[in-house]
């Protein structure tokens, strides 16, 4: 998967038209292939979705051949229908989806816990970034220590050094001199 990931990264990287492209639709071919998913899931034909969202099952083909753009209340309806809401948000890096492989455990995890998905996984996130930020802080923390120390060590042991030098340096030039 991973090689085939990459593949698509170089051919992007290299293509300005496929870039914009993959940034326009990216959100909207996600949507379409989770929404694929729950459809075989829910034995649903496009046929089926049709009549459940008011429309033609040509209709529901284009949606899902990327060949037109719906409507925020279609793709609504789309979700509906398999059993779904829908989640649209402009901050998409602030946004975590959870890998097909692993959505069959966190709901595991949620239902053992007694929370839906959505609060097991706020309540992990939060654990999770709450512990690293403290460990952060203490690492910064721990920098400064570490370099105010160290200043301290220098001066207690070049500065006095330095004098000595000096001295040195002093007495050799009264030396020198008489």
């Amino acid at each position: 998967m991973s090689e085939l990931t990459d593949f698509f990264n170089q051919l992007e990287s290299r293509d300005n038209k496929l870039k914009t492209f993959v940034s326009e639709n990216e959100a909207y071919a996600s949507f379409i292939n989770d929404f694929e998913m729950l459809m075989d899931l829910n034995g649903l034909t496009q046929k089926d979705l049709a009549k459940k969202i008011g429309t033609t099952q040509s209709a529901v083909s284009r949606i899902l051949a990327l060949r037109t753009n719906p409507s925020y209340r279609i793709l609504n309806k789309m979700s509906e229908a398999v059993g779904e809401k829908l989640y649209i948000t402009p901050q998409a890096d602030m946004t975590v989806t959870v890998p097909f492989d692993l959505q069959e455990k966190v709901q595991s995890i949620a239902e053992y816990e007694d929370k839906t998905t959505k609060d097991f996984l706020e309540d992990l996130i939060r654990k999770e970034i709450d512990s690293k930020y403290i460990d952060l802080q203490q690492e910064k923390l721990s920098s400064k220590i570490y370099e105010g120390i160290n200043f301290q060590l220098n001066n207690l042991v070049f500065s006095p050094m330095e004098e000595v030098c000096q001295d040195s340096l002093s007495m050799k030039d009264a030396f020198i001199a008489a």
